[in-house]
């Protein structure tokens, strides 16, 4: 058994009545759940516990089925339980991490052994309708998923200048950075430029910066700041051009 990608990039073809609401993800974890007795058999979900406003709420997010994955001793990873080793689009867990990766957080900062690392994260929630083509629907099955239809904050920041009235992404120095982190981020960065001979796809900085344990402290706000194409292009430290970087 292997530990499965939470990664949007890793994905192949294949609960709660809250709506449009600001929420902060306070739990997440994988359980076995037969959905209150509607279910043949426990299947695999990702339980996510919500903070609406102070009121505590739960939503399910479906998996897969009981023969392909299980939660693991911690129920922080996933584990295959056969050769199936990847998450499916069609899974509505996967088109709420799809809407996560789609509203800003970024991708190299998911742990696939710990998914408490998007604990704290702050979003709006939507609830859409969605079509599975080419599959049958069951009767009963609920065609409808909660997906995230802005990202407010990161785990561990304070109110995101995302939050303000302007659309889009905020451009350059990340507001709710903590204090000392640019230059720490930016030194880190130059490091991997030197040991990469001067040029470094945009990539493989982030794949090398999330393992840098100086970060470890503000990894998911560290991560963000190193994502965002308007902050890295405005740097003098280095050029950015076709998502590559090169010293000076």
């Amino acid at each position: 058994m292997g530990v499965v990608s939470i990664k949007p990039s890793s994905f192949t073809d294949g609960g709660g009545l809250i709506d449009d609401v600001d929420a902060t993800l306070t739990d997440i974890r994988y359980v076995m759940y037969d959905y209150d007795g509607k279910a043949d058999e426990p299947v695999p979900v990702a339980k996510t516990v919500w903070d609406v406003d102070g009121e505590e709420q739960t939503v399910m997010y479906s998996v897969g089925g009981s023969g392909d994955f299980q939660p693991n001793d911690t129920g922080l990873a996933l584990e295959s339980l056969r050769s199936r080793s990847n998450l499916t689009k069609t899974s509505k867990y996967a088109m709420f991490i799809m809407s996560l990766i789609a509203a800003g957080f970024p991708e190299p900062s998911m742990d696939d052994n710990d998914i408490s690392c998007l604990n704290g994260t702050k979003v709006h929630l939507l609830r859409k309708a969605v079509e599975y083509k080419g599959i049958s629907k069951k009767e009963g099955k609920d065609s409808n998923v909660l997906l995230v239809s802005k990202l407010i904050s990161m785990p561990g920041e304070g109110v995101s200048a995302a939050k303000g009235k302007g659309k889009g992404k905020a451009k350059g120095k990340a507001a709710a950075a903590p204090d000392g982190l640019e230059d720490l981020v930016v030194g880190e960065i130059q490091t991997l430029l030197i040991n990469a001979d001067g040029t470094l796809t945009k990539k493989d900085m982030l794949t090398a910066l999330l393992k840098a344990d100086a970060i470890k402290p503000a990894k998911a706000a560290a991560l963000k700041m190193a994502n965002d194409d308007g902050w890295l292009s405005g740097r003098g430290e280095w050029s950015v051009a076709d998502n590559t970087l090169t010293m000076g």
